[in-house]
């Protein structure tokens, strides 16, 4: 069953719960103080056992919600943790590109364009340095981001993926 079944589940059944426990409590209210004690002991001992059985389906709510956030959470570090390696990529593959025009070699433009975004100065600096080497014969590089044109498809929230998780819980009954 996935989280987000076994969430509704548990929501629906403390609502029936709570729902029962709010009429037994009226109805100890409503019931004259003088009346016969039979009904009053009888409806006493069930409202303590749904307020029981809420606690124990409560609980359950609890954990699932707590698995929910634990999953949610460890998504979200891995998500973060592929950003910031693809980031450290990108700058490697920077400082691959100011190295090679520091060397007069001759990169592609787009390659020349990405070294700007990323750091005017860096991009600067090796032109500059490149101007120094001027070179008669310059080594052609191809592109690093080559491998990279194809448009990645949206990766699911953390919270998705969290509520279609499967897990292993069994579903919450009633006892009375």
């Amino acid at each position: 069953m996935k989280i987000s079944e076994a969430r509704q589940l548990y929501a629906a059944q403390l609502n029936t719960l709570r729902t029962k426990k709010q009429e037994l409590t009226k109805m100890l209210k409503e019931m004259p103080a003088s009346g016969p004690n039979v009904d009053r002991a009888e409806i006493s001992h069930e409202l303590k056992l749904v307020s029981e059985n809420y606690e124990q389906i409560r609980a359950g709510m609890e954990q699932i919600q707590n698995r929910e956030t634990l999953i949610q959470n460890m998504e979200a570090s891995k998500q973060q943790s592929e950003a910031m390696t693809e980031a450290a990529s990108d700058m490697l593959k920077c400082l691959e590109i100011a190295r090679r025009i520091a060397d007069g070699d001759r990169v592609p433009p787009a390659d020349e364009k990405k070294l700007m975004e990323f750091n005017f100065e860096m991009y600067l600096a090796a032109k500059n340095m490149a101007m120094l080497r001027q070179k008669s014969d310059p080594k052609e590089y191809d592109s690093l981001w080559e491998d990279e044109n194809t448009a990645k498809e949206e990766e699911p929230s953390p919270s998705e993926i969290a509520e279609n998780t499967e897990i292993s819980i069994a579903p919450p009954t009633i006892t009375n």
